[in-house]
C-alpha cells in the first residue's frame, strides 16, 4: 500500500539501511487486488481482513490490555470507551495493489538460501504460503508467522509445514491475545536434512532498542513484574537523561523530579483547560490522579487509549486534537494550551440504536 511503502522507504534512506523494498502484496497468484488500510491502526491493514473481523480483534486487545496484570492496571475498560476507540482507530482507505507471489521475489532474487521469512498479513497466511512453488520450499530454512485461526486456518497450514519437512510449534503466550484467534506460529527445519551450508555468521547486532519512550517504558514495568514481589513494584515510572549528581559525583536525591511530573511543574492544575485534561486522563487510564507536569504514556497510556482521549476531548471539551499532538506533547500543560488553540469539533454526535428502533 501506497502510504506503508513510503513510510518504509523513508525509514530505509533515513537509517542507510542495506535493504531491499517492494513496492507490492504477496498471495497465491500474481494479480492486481484491493486492499483495506487503516491510516490510525495499520497493523490491521490487509485485504483479507473484513470489518466486523478487525473490529473484534481490535475489541479484544483492548479488553486483554486494560485487564490486570499483577496489580499493574486495576479494573476494566468500560464498553463506552472500547466503542470509541474502535471506530476512532478503524477509519479506512482502500487501494488497489500489485500482489506477486513470493516465488516470483525468490527467482527475481537469485535466491539460494532463505534464513527466515517473517508473515504478519492479518489474516491471508495461507494464501502467501500456497504462493511458495515446490522447487523453492527446501531454500528456506526458518518460518515465523501470525497466523488467524479462522475456518481452520492453523491446522492447514501446520500440516502443510510439517508437509515441507519443518518443525512447528504454535503458542498463544501474550496475555494480550487472550479471546482472540491470533497465534504465532514457529517453523524450523532440521539442519541435517540436506542443509546447504551456513553462511559466516553476522556481525553482533547493535544494543537493544525500543520505538519509543512508551515502549521502553512498558518493557521495564513488564520486567519488574516478573522479578518483584506485588509490594515491591514502584508506583510511578520516569524516564531521564541522566541521573543528577551533586558536587561530590553522588546521586543528587533532591533533584530528581517528582515521579509522573515534570520538574518545577506545580502539581495542580491552573487553567480550566488543564483541570478538564487531567480529569479526563484520569478517568481514561483509570488511576486516581493526573497533575499538569504529567505525561499520558508515561503513566500507562497507549495508542489506543490516546486514540479514546481525542474522542473524548472532542465530545466533552468541544475541540478536535489530532492523535499526533497527544504523542507530541510532554505533559498535560502542553496538552493544554494545544486545546485552548484548537479547532472546534464539529464531527456528528453517534448514537446508538436499539434493536426495535424506527427510522
Amino acid at each position: 500500500m501506497p502510504p506503508l511503502h513510503e513510510s518504509l522507504r523513508r525509514n530505509v534512506e533515513l537509517h542507510g539501511l542495506d535493504v531491499t523494498l517492494f513496492d507490492c502484496g504477496l498471495g497465491a497468484q500474481a494479480r492486481e487486488e484491493d486492499f483495506a488500510f487503516y491510516p490510525h491502526n495499520t497493523v490491521n491493514s490487509t485485504r483479507a481482513a473484513t470489518a466486523p473481523e478487525a473490529r473484534e480483534l481490535v475489541r479484544a486487545f483492548i479488553r486483554n490490555k486494560a485487564r490486570p496484570a499483577d496489580g499493574a492496571r486495576p479494573g476494566a475498560a468500560a464498553e463506552d470507551l472500547i466503542d470509541e476507540v474502535v471506530e476512532s482507530r478503524l477509519e479506512s482507505r482502500t487501494y488497489t495493489c500489485r500482489v506477486r507471489t513470493l516465488s516470483e521475489i525468490i527467482e527475481q532474487e537469485a535466491l539460494d538460501r532463505i534464513d527466515l521469512v517473517k508473515i504478519d498479513v492479518e489474516g491471508a497466511e495461507h494464501e502467501v504460503l500456497k504462493g511458495i512453488r515446490p522447487q523453492h520450499w527446501p531454500r528456506i530454512r526458518q518460518m515465523a508467522i501470525e497466523l488467524h485461526d479462522v475456518d481452520g486456518r492453523l491446522a492447514q497450514v501446520r500440516a502443510l509445514l510439517e508437509e515441507r519437512g519443518f518443525e512447528v510449534v504454535c503458542e498463544q503466550g501474550s496475555s494480550l491475545l487472550r479471546d482472540t484467534v491470533l497465534y504465532n506460529l514457529y517453523a524450523r527445519r532440521n539442519e541435517g536434512s540436506g542443509a546447504r551450508p551456513r553462511p559466516a555468521a553476522a556481525p553482533a547486532p547493535d544494543p537493544r532498542r525500543w520505538s519509543g519512550r512508551a515502549a521502553l517504558l512498558e518493557d521495564v514495568r513488564s520486567t519488574l513484574r516478573e522479578a518483584l514481589p506485588e509490594y515491591m513494584l514502584p508506583s510511578a515510572c520516569i524516564l531521564l537523561a541522566e541521573l543528577p549528581l551533586n558536587h561530590n559525583g553522588k546521586l543528587d536525591r533532591d533533584a530528581l523530579p517528582e515521579p509522573g511530573r515534570a520538574r518545577g511543574e506545580s502539581a495542580l492544575p491552573r487553567t480550566r483547560a488543564e483541570r478538564e485534561l487531567c480529569a479526563l486522563m484520569a478517568d481514561v487510564l483509570h488511576i486516581d490522579r493526573v497533575g499538569p507536569g504529567d505525561n499520558f504514556f508515561d503513566l500507562g497510556g497507549d495508542s489506543l487509549l490516546a486514540s479514546g482521549l481525542t474522542g473524548r476531548i472532542g465530545r466533552e471539551m468541544g475541540v478536535r486534537v489530532l492523535i499526533n499532538e497527544v504523542y507530541k506533547a510532554p505533559d498535560v500543560a502542553a496538552l493544554a494550551r494545544i486545546v485552548d488553540n484548537a479547532p472546534r469539533d464539529r464531527s456528528p454526535r453517534l448514537r446508538k440504536r436499539g434493536m426495535g428502533s424506527g427510522s
